[in-house]
């Protein structure tokens, strides 16, 4: 058997590893005979300064140098080969008797616990000698040991029976046939059946150390299991992979023999890298804590032959010494390591590694690799609000991994799972998307791909995103319509994995992680076999479907495969282009045209909707040739394969910093929310500060101040969000409750006395309705319940201060409890000074003109800004500036400013910020059209929360005009931007000042396009919004206050624009019977009826369907009243609700 024991080694006097080589031990004999075999410890390397020992121990019928040397070479590899390599390893042997019979002489009658305390008494001996002991002389034996054992660092199994080897039946009728004659050690050879009980104690034993380590919180032996890939000639396998392997370990082949797997006779040899691979990154890890160590020391590596189990097994006779022999090999590190296994998050945001299943079966053969079940020893982990997610979580290797599975397939199911679980794990690193799909026989290089094969993305293509015209399907192809490639890390380690020696790793780790779960019940991981795998000419069709080909009679001209011709070929790995959409690939003859065209080698459907939301991979296993002879008989074990192929490309990712140590469930603050990045630009209001400095913030009762002034809008879905996060961020005990409301959850939370103190910012305050209108008393909590009456939900009490801007002196009054709020108004000249060469960075301008420049507009903060902008812009002078402000049409800017004037709910807004953006629009427009279109267009939906989508539709879908592309959008929001016009709040869209809509608006009218861009609004939002079902609940939410300003609004009346309003008008209906609004529904039901009677006539089909919806509506309604009248409630909140159809 062969062990792999690196320990660490305290710091000596010296400070080096070692002055001299140590006495090689004698040669002992097996008796007193003639006989001599090789014994102890064998120095074959010593490096000058080394950090690592490993040592190897050969196994039964083995020699400490023979075992390890080749046939046709000298010196054994761990000599030859292994120091080159592992420069800094020191290499020893070690040597006993290992015969269990012999014809001749009389064999050792050492049991295995025997050799195991040789070996451990050895090692300790050999360091004592070496000058490099742990302990004195003075120290106990036991002690003495213990040091060692302490020092483990990792084993590496080579052909190892952990559950009894293929040939020990035969082994003991052997030894006890020449036992009739001669001496036998029939006992090691018992330990080898599969029934052993001593070789299960010896499991149990190892099981519960590698346990003890981990649960004693110290560095766990890292372990790999290598198997024999051949049979022995003439006598078979002897130790077969499902025994040479341990669950939850690393497990490879080497294509050799039983007898030629130790015995490697190149640095090219397969085998050979694949050990030296593994003893390298054990010695990466070993110097990653030596670099956090206060004192330098020598680690140990024990490498061996475990075609015995020595070492393993309590000893019978001997419990004391048992215990040592068996620790001796498996257990105790000196601290935890850096880069070992992690131990259990504590919360959700500590995962850095997810993995995205579409199919149960996907998920299953994901999950079955899992290390460590974090969901099995703990309470789940919480969600983010709105997160409908269902996640696994546990450890694969290294990483925390949370695994979430798909409620379908599809890359629109799976953007919406990655987007979710991006906002409940934030610090996600990279997403695997894992699975199967269908696969082109050939890659563009020629190689064959067979069913099994796994393929790893190198891009993702978008093959059904396209135009379907007249005459046929066009893909969009350019750039700006083409997913990005993957990033840097991803890429370098790609780089890496493509190389031979990457390629050989993977395909081992790749076939050991396969075996493993080819044993675990229920995965069905097992190969179809070849007679399944039958590639078919792309030009013949399958006969019947719904039928496997055996059934139907396909019998079709056959490709011929060289890889088949192998029982069952070994998953090779491709790394090329995946074409990704939500079409099902059974055409041999457009896959071919596809592929050729394209380089890709893959289909499926997820890949493309995770690709932009997180760092991404996509992993998938071959399981159909995607052609019409498609069938599912090949699924499980093509998932099993990707599954295992995630597996092996995850033990070469390595992570950023080490895992992060446990902290306490309920943080304790202090916490800063703010939803804004820190503005380095800001300059202080100084009078206004003065005032909120002078207030009484600390008394007996709350301080509320309102500051008042021109400002924004705010609503209630997002003071429930602020809300939402305040709970979330602080861990207010109830807020991951599904069924419990965060705003009185909040508020009390806040009230409690054990709270310390703290300030809430209340900002965009305008509506007075909002804050205080007549409280509605449901008897569900929801969204709307509280539309009307977010006052009662501001927390009182005297440990804490609120803080509310309003541009409503009526709202600022009733928030502040009758005080008057402190007017924020002009800027002093210090402050327009200071704000205008804050801007205007780099640019020279004298105080002259920025006292007549500050003057001119009236030192409006929103003004100077836009002017500053327009000046860094245009690349102009502040002087330049003033004189463009005296050539505006004084017409045009009365009639800018008129809406300001009369506006009731705004106070007087000055005419010069009128003059400026006015400039502004006409510069835009010179600049960029596009831009000055898209303004235009924006000024009619809500000013908050803008969806991009709004805009790409827009541009997609000009009639009479070419499509804009991405480059043309950014860079016309660019200019916007660049104006101060809009403002990208990310997560949420674009926002715009309600005073740039209305002055947009005013020069739409001055223009003669106000009806134009009205009926664009209308269209672009009816041709975006859903249908409003369950399924589209939270899109239908997002954008409901876009469909209220666009219907606000009339355009041209053209047929289109009438339609297009029926139609939102009848999705939006839907969306509130969804959601019980039961009055809504039926205004907004009866108005898209009544339009597509005028538009359609009374006998068109949808306005037939219109109208039976209109009435299956209203009977809803009259239910719904009664409802409300036994139960004492409205008709808005009836609990259940019936989603009308489509019509």
């Amino acid at each position: 058997m062969r062990r792999l024991i690196p320990w660490r080694r305290k710091a000596v006097v010296t400070g080096v590893a070692a002055k001299h080589d140590p006495p090689e031990p004698s040669v002992a004999g097996a008796s007193s005979s003639t006989k001599l075999f090789p014994s102890g410890i064998k120095l074959l390397h010593s490096p000058a300064d080394p950090i690592v020992d490993i040592v190897f121990v050969h196994g039964l019928t083995g020699d400490r140098e023979k075992t390890w040397t080749a046939h046709d070479v000298p010196e054994p590899w761990p000599k030859v080969l292994l120091p080159s390599e592992l420069p800094t390893a020191r290499v020893l042997t070690f040597g006993y008797d290992a015969y269990v019979a012999d014809w001749r002489e009389v064999v050792s009658q050492n049991r295995i616990g025997n050799h195991a305390w040789n070996l451990l008494t050895s090692l300790a001996s050999y360091r004592e000698d070496n000058d490099t002991a742990l302990v004195t002389s003075k120290q106990r034996p036991e002690r003495h040991l213990q040091n060692i054992l302490r020092s483990a660092r990792g084993i590496v199994f080579l052909g190892t029976p952990h559950y009894g080897a293929g040939l020990a039946r035969w082994a003991e009728l052997l030894s006890r046939s020449i036992g009739v004659i001669k001496q036998t050690n029939t006992e090691i050879v018992e330990v080898l059946k599969r029934e052993s009980e001593v070789l299960a104690r010896i499991q149990e034993g190892f099981h519960m150390m590698v346990m003890a380590r981990s649960l004693e919180g110290l560095q766990p032996i890292e372990i790999s299991c290598f198997y024999e890939e051949l049979p022995l000639p003439g006598v078979g396998q002897v130790v077969p992979r499902e025994s040479a392997i341990l669950p939850g370990y690393i497990p490879m082949g080497i294509h050799s023999n039983h007898i030629d797997m130790t015995k490697f006779s190149s640095i090219e040899d397969p085998g050979f890298l694949a050990v030296r691979e593994e003893l390298r990154r054990w010695i990466r890890g070993i110097r990653a804590i030596e670099g956090n160590a206060l004192s330098r020391g020598t680690s140990r590596v024990a490498l061996e032959n475990e075609r015995d189990r020595f070492g393993k097994t309590p000893r019978p006779d001997l419990d004391g010494l048992a215990v040592a022999s068996t620790k001796s090999v498996v257990t105790v590190p000196a601290r935890p390591a850096i880069g070992g296994p992690p131990r259990r998050p504590a919360t959700r945001r500590d995962f850095a590694i997810a993995v995205i299943c579409a199919l149960p079966l996907e998920a299953d053969a994901v999950d079955a690799l899992f290390d460590y079940h974090w969901d099995d020893d703990g309470p789940p982990y919480d969600k983010a609000p709105g997160d409908p997610n269902a996640y696994s979580t546990g450890a694969v290797g290294r990483h925390n991994v949370v695994l979430a599975h798909m409620p379908g397939m599809g890359k629109g199911n799976a953007a919406a799972v990655a987007a979710n679980c991006r906002a409940s794990f934030p610090n996600i690193k990279l997403a695997v998307v894992v699975g199967v799909c269908g696969v082109a026989p050939f890659s563009p290089d020629g190689d064959e791909i067979v069913l099994g094969d796994v393929i790893i993305s190198d891009g993702v293509i978008q093959y059904d995103l396209g135009r379907r015209l007249p005459d046929g399907f066009v893909r969009k192809d350019t750039l700006l319509d083409s997913l990005g490639r993957p990033n840097a890390e991803i890429r370098a380690l790609l780089a890496k994995l493509k190389g031979v020696r990457g390629r050989e790793m993977l395909r081992g780790r790749i076939a050991g992680y396969l075996d493993a779960l080819r044993g675990k019940p229920g995965l069905g991981a097992r190969y179809p076999g070849i007679a399944h795998d039958r590639l078919f000419e792309a030009t013949y069709r399958h006969v019947s479907e719904g039928m496997l080909c055996e059934e139907c009679g396909c019998n079709g001209r056959l490709v011929p495969r060289r890889r088949l011709a192998q029982d069952s070929p070994r998953p090779d790995v491709h790394f090329n282009l995946i074409a990704s959409g939500d079409t099902v690939m059974k055409s041999g003859v457009q896959r071919d045209a596809i592929a050729r065209q394209d380089g890709i080698v893959a289909f499926e459907m997820e890949g493309a909707g995770v690709w932009d939301i997180f760092p991404c991979l996509v992993i998938k296993g071959a399981c159909d040739y995607a052609a019409s002879h498609k069938t599912k008989v090949w699924q499980r074990y093509a998932a099993a394969a990707a599954a295992a192929c995630m597996k092996a490309f995850l033990d070469h990712w390595v992570p950023e910093l080490p895992e992060p140590s446990h902290v306490p469930e309920q943080p304790t603050g202090p916490w800063f929310l703010v939803p804004y990045p820190r503005n380095d630009s800001f300059v202080g209001r100084t009078a206004v500060l003065r005032k909120l400095q002078q207030q009484p913030l600390k008394s007996t009762s709350q301080a509320r101040v309102a500051l008042f002034g021109l400002g924004g809008i705010g609503n209630a879905e997002r003071f429930r969000q602020a809300y939402a996060s305040i709970a979330q961020e602080c861990r207010v005990p109830g807020y991951d409750d599904p069924n419990t409301d965060v705003l009185p959850l909040v508020k009390s939370w806040l009230e409690r006395k054990d709270r310390s103190r703290w300030l809430m910012i209340v900002d965009n305050a305008d509506d007075t309705q909002l804050f205080f209108g007549q409280p509605v008393e449901p008897v569900n909590a929801s969204a709307s319940s509280h539309e009307g009456n977010l006052g009662r939900y501001l927390p009182e009490c005297s440990h804490g201060a609120i803080l509310a801007t309003t541009r409503n002196l009526q709202t600022g009054s009733r928030l502040t409890k009758g005080k008057r709020p402190i007017e924020v108004g002009k800027m002093d000249r210090d402050e327009t000074d200071q704000l205008l060469r804050t801007r205007l960075d780099g640019v020279d301008i004298a105080s002259s003109e920025s006292a007549e420049l500050s003057s001119r507009l009236e030192h409006l903060p929103l003004a100077l800004v836009q002017a500053a902008a327009f000046i860094q812009e245009n690349a102009i002078t502040a002087s330049e500036y003033l004189r463009l402000l005296e050539k505006g049409d004084q017409h045009l800017i009365d009639l800018l400013s008129e809406e300001f004037e009369t506006d009731g709910r705004d106070s007087d807004a000055p005419r010069a910020v009128a003059e400026t953006w006015a400039l502004s629009f006409e510069q835009i427009q010179r600049q960029n059209a596009f831009a000055g279109e898209l303004l235009s267009l924006m000024s009619f939906f809500d000013r908050q929360a803008i969806p991009l989508e709004f805009l790409t539709c827009y541009s997609e879908q000009q009639q009479g005009q070419e499509p804009r592309g991405e480059v043309q959008l950014t860079k016309a929001m660019g200019v916007l931007k660049a104006f101060s016009f809009v403002a990208e709040d990310k997560g949420h869209g674009l926002d715009m000042h309600r005073l740039v809509q209305l002055v947009t608006r005013k020069w739409l009218v001055k223009k003669g396009m106000i009806r134009q861009f009205a009926e664009q609004a209308l269209l672009t939002v009816s041709q975006v919004y859903p249908y409003g079902k369950h399924e589209n609940r939270v899109i239908c939410g997002a954008y409901l206050s876009h469909v209220y300003a666009v219907l606000k609004w009339e355009g041209t009346g053209s047929r289109d624009e009438r339609l297009a309003r029926a139609s939102l008008l009848h999705c939006a209906a839907g969306f509130f019977n969804y959601r019980g609004q039961w009055k809504d529904a039926e205004k907004f039901q009866v108005q898209a009826t009544e339009l597509r009677r005028e538009v359609l006539g009374e006998e068109h089909p949808d306005t037939l369907t219109s109208t039976s919806i209109g009435d299956e509506k209203e009977r809803a309604g009259t239910g719904a009243s009664r409802y409300a009248k036994q139960h004492g409630q409205s008709g808005m909140d009836i609990p259940e609700s019936r989603p009308m159809e489509r019509g």
